[in-house]
């Protein structure tokens, strides 16, 4: 039976080292140590999600199934997991959100608007549209994160938006729409003058992108 560090938080005393028995599956036992730690709900997470634990590798943080025992899964004891919500974790999420200023001068600017009253003006060469740069603005701007079309968007990078030549381009790495048109993984596609409507994921999170004239 590992005993099993679980980080929990940045700070340093959001540990807490609990025993799981090797041939039961994970899920399960994590339910009554969230629960005992009286956290559920705390940790940034959406309505309805699941706790679960991450492995932390130079390549990221990997989701542990739920399903899986500890012994399947090859955890040992004394290895540090980190606890957290399993749609939004709260190690994956922006630092200290800044609230966007006025861009810089030169270069085309784009205007993102995530939701009504929360506008984003993109400056930057590239900027990776996922799900933590969604709740980074829409926090910054007082906004309501807490809803269910979040879960539809890649946590990191769902899609870029880079510049183009003179104008704008998106280059999604999930599916995504464009004005209700589906577009190609991996394309490159310029986006228009004017407004264009970008969907991120079937049932996912709706933005307006307007590229500066």
């Amino acid at each position: 039976m590992p005993n099993l560090d679980l980080i929990f938080g940045p700070g340093p005393h959001e540990r807490e080292t609990r025993m799981f028995r090797g041939d039961r599956p994970l899920g399960s036992q994590l339910d009554g140590v969230v629960l005992d730690l009286q956290i559920a709900g705390t940790l940034g997470g959406l309505p309805g999600a699941q706790m679960a634990l991450f492995r932390r590798s130079r390549a990221g943080y990997t989701l542990l199934r739920r399903d899986q025992s500890p012994d399947e899964l090859g955890l040992r004891s004394g290895e540090d997991l980190y606890l957290a919500d399993e749609l939004t974790p709260w190690m994956e999420q922006p630092a200290s959100p800044t609230p966007a200023g006025p861009a810089p001068a030169g270069g085309p600017t784009c205007r993102v608007t995530l939701a009504e009253g929360c506008v984003v003006t993109v400056a930057a060469p590239l900027v990776n549209i996922g799900r933590a740069w969604l709740l980074q603005h829409l926090r910054a701007g007082g906004r309501d994160e807490r809803d269910h079309r979040l879960r539809f968007v890649s946590r990191s990078c769902h899609c870029e938006l880079l510049r183009h030549g003179a104008g704008w381009a998106v280059h999604p790495e999930r599916e995504i729409w464009l004005d209700d048109r589906p577009v190609t993984l991996g394309a490159v596609v310029p986006l228009p003058a004017g407004r264009t409507r970008l969907l991120l994921g079937a049932n996912g999170w709706p933005l307006t992108i307007e590229p500066s004239a």
